[in-house]
């Protein structure tokens, strides 16, 4: 990985699952399921998976 990816992994891994969740939530209700999960993928070596809990609807 170069640099600039490790130091994106790094940080998206450091976020809090409940603070990427709440950014999430405003998207349009069928984006927005019970039990989801949001997976980035930065490079081949680094994906990082936020699991929400979903709203109720």
């Amino acid at each position: 990985m170069i640099h600039i990816e490790e130091n994106c992994c790094k940080w998206l891994g450091a976020l809090d699952k409940e603070c990427v969740c709440g950014l999430l939530r405003p998207l349009p209700v069928f984006l927005s399921k019970p039990a989801h999960q949001y997976t980035l993928y930065v490079s081949k070596s680094c994906n990082i998976t936020y699991a929400c809990d979903g709203r109720a609807l």
